[in-house]
């Protein structure tokens, strides 16, 4: 399986978590509020197809 060296992870809960991750470590950029979801995901997806940036959709397990 190859490498990806970047790909943005969003965890879709009642806080959004935007990951980073560029050749095996991640940063932890900002937790998006729940009402600000639509807008965010909008922009975000726009963004990362013009930098050409995976996006993964994952659902984060509460406690």
């Amino acid at each position: 399986m190859s490498s990806i060296p970047s790909s943005l992870v969003l965890g879709l809960e009642q806080n959004v978590v935007v990951l980073l991750g560029s050749k095996g470590s991640n940063a932890l950029l900002k937790f998006i509020p729940h009402e600000d979801l639509v807008r965010f995901l909008a922009i975000t997806r726009h963004a990362a197809r013009i930098l050409d940036i995976p996006v993964q959709l994952e659902t984060l397990e509460t406690p």
